[in-house]
């Protein structure tokens, strides 16, 4: 999975981004025995004209409600206030913080998805289960707009998109279109298709380092037909499979509208990864699972290899906090070292112990679950 990278910091905490799967593993391994992690996530789908005094009211409310229910959070709480007047510029962000002023631990993100969450809680362990899901929101993906020998080369994730003016190519092959809007014109000279297939064969090289560079995993072109018939294979002749188009009216398009066509091809490359999946599932019944119990067990074996976090029950199960075995409500004590276990959301010791065992973690945003369950792949 992409990811943005996550520094930890002692004094101060930094808007960041985060590509660092060590980082994951370690906020999934924290623990916190006074039960003052705090986690914090924060965003708003819209942007109305009321939504500064709303967002105010929003922060406020959980900072008051973080107050009266846990004495001595004051200091992480204070990181939250700082963040109001951010907040109230740029509504539309995903952020969160995770914070432990005993362990002088503070980590935050900010990440471009537009969702409505609200949620400050404190614990012995962070959650990570929404965080999980927006980073699947916000994967990056490499934009490429090709025409007549020249590409423009861009970054999309989530409802953010930049262009890479440095890395912008142009080569002169030949052409020499009478209408640019026409792509390919009838009339080139002799060699004008092998400068063609040579421009193509070199973009598509470029294509895969730059995706590598950003760490992201889907390429989505802007082109006419003729160019994507070549370009499909030359990226199949570098292994990069992940790969979609879109109908690029003009090279000089805005912004705002590659992002609106390249987010509907990358949405749907995603879409195709989800059904991969459980068509694998289906394939191999005996290397997968999607009981929950069933999970949890090969999870703690560690051999789950894929995990895809779909829709799971709101329930919890007993952790034992020394050597992190768990067991059914009701359990009091730990019967390996005799500690007594406490509470905690299956769904989130699902995703640490996922985190913690370097498994391959997909979890689509709310709003694409569309009823999907919770699934695993095993190693063997």
């Amino acid at each position: 999975m992409s990811v943005a990278h996550l520094s930890s910091i002692s004094k101060s905490a930094t808007p960041v981004g985060f590509d660092s799967q060590q980082m994951l593993t370690d906020l999934a391994g924290f623990f916190d025995e006074r039960q003052q992690a705090m986690t914090f996530y924060f965003g708003s789908a819209g942007a109305s004209a009321s939504s500064h005094e709303q967002e105010d009211c929003r922060l406020r409310s959980l900072i008051s409600h973080g107050q009266s229910t846990v004495p001595g959070a004051e200091t992480d709480l204070e990181l939250l206030r700082s963040l109001e007047s951010e907040i109230r510029l740029h509504p539309r962000l995903f952020r969160a913080v995770f914070a432990s002023s005993k362990h002088e631990l503070r980590h935050y993100i900010v990440l471009p998805v537009a969702t409505d969450v609200g949620v400050l809680h404190f614990g012995r362990h962070f959650e990570l289960l929404q965080l999980m899901r927006a980073l699947e929101a916000s994967q990056p993906y490499a934009v490429f707009l090709v025409e007549n020998g020249k590409a423009r080369v861009l970054k999309a994730r989530g409802h953010a998109i930049e262009e890479c003016e440095e890395l912008r190519q142009e080569a002169d092959i030949g052409l020499h279109p009478h209408n640019e809007r026409e792509g390919w014109p009838h009339r080139v000279d002799a060699n004008a298709e092998e400068r063609v297939d040579r421009f193509l064969r070199q973009f598509a090289e470029n294509a895969r380092d730059y995706l590598w560079s950003i760490g992201g995993r889907q390429v989505v072109v802007g082109c006419r037909n003729a160019v994507w018939n070549k370009l499909q294979a030359e990226f199949a002749r570098i292994g990069v499979n992940k790969t979609d188009r879109f109908h690029l009216t003009g090279f000089g398009m805005t912004l705002p509208e590659v992002l609106r066509l390249a987010s509907a091809v990358h949405y749907r490359l995603q879409e195709l990864g989800y059904k991969a999946f459980w068509n694998t599932l289906s394939a191999d019944a005996g290397h997968a699972s999607t009981d929950i119990e069933e999970i949890l067990k090969h999870l703690q074996q560690g051999r789950v290899r894929q995990l895809f976090l779909g829709v799971v029950p709101e329930c919890e199960r007993m952790e034992c906090p020394s050597c992190d075995s768990w067991y059914p409500v009701g359990t009091a004590i730990c019967i390996n070292c005799k500690n007594t276990v406490y509470a905690t959301p299956v769904a989130e010791l699902i995703v640490r112990k996922a985190l913690q065992t370097g498994v391959e973690i997909i979890a689509p945003p709310p709003e694409r679950l569309h009823g999907m369950q919770t699934g695993a792949l095993l190693r063997y």
